[in-house]
């Protein structure tokens, strides 16, 4: 088993809903239907894949031995980091293949007009938005299209999340700088890479 030496911290957060129940703080008269809408939110959370509730990317690949081919895969042709396709993917649906937003969908959450540019784009018909390999190929050709067509540089992470978001229209619309989110989006692509190296 892969073991990381270092992963980032990503302790679940109990609504405090839970902890109002547990020190007894919500009247009795109403106890009894706030602790079913509790029991809701702590099975939600246990429903959710081990893979959703990690961001220790040793342990993700372990699961998931296919993935790192993939990535090393999407790197290799788009000169993408690794650590930013993980990045992506976990910000956009916990990499959740049928993770759906509207017309988003699958592990890149990608929209159909844009995910079928990409499939004729990089000759790659038959690609999923299910499938993790296809996935990482669309987040590793989005960065070096919003380079060639943006000047967002592959290892801007914070921009081309930005522009993964926003779109290229709403990005140049906005004169888009990067936020807090963005950020926190490059730090974990980076923290992702950091653990990658350290894989055993």
């Amino acid at each position: 088993m892969k073991i990381a030496k270092f992963a980032e911290k990503n302790e679940p957060v109990i609504p405090d809903l839970v902890g109002d129940l547990l020190r007894k703080k919500i009247p009795h008269q109403v106890r009894d239907d706030k602790f079913l809408v509790a029991l809701a939110f702590i099975a939600l959370f246990l429903s959710t894949p081990a893979s959703a509730q990690t961001h220790n990317v040793c342990l993700l690949l372990d699961r998931h031995p296919t993935w790192e081919q993939h990535l090393e895969d999407a790197h290799e042709r788009w000169g993408i980091a690794k650590g930013a396709i993980l990045a992506v993917m976990d910000q956009e649906s916990r990499f959740r293949p049928t993770a759906r937003n509207g017309v988003n969908y699958g592990y890149a959450q990608s929209n159909p007009r844009t995910w079928n540019w990409f499939r004729r784009d990089a000759h790659m018909p038959n690609a999923s938005r299910e499938d993790f390999g296809a996935s990482a190929h669309f987040v590793g050709w989005h960065f070096k299209k919003m380079r060639s067509r943006l000047g967002i540089a592959m290892d801007n992470v914070a921009a081309q999340y930005l522009a993964y978001r926003m779109g290229e229209g709403g990005y140049r619309r906005a004169r888009a700088s990067s936020s807090s989110q963005t950020r926190h989006i490059a730090n974990r692509a980076a923290n992702f890479d950091s653990q990658l190296e350290n894989c055993d």
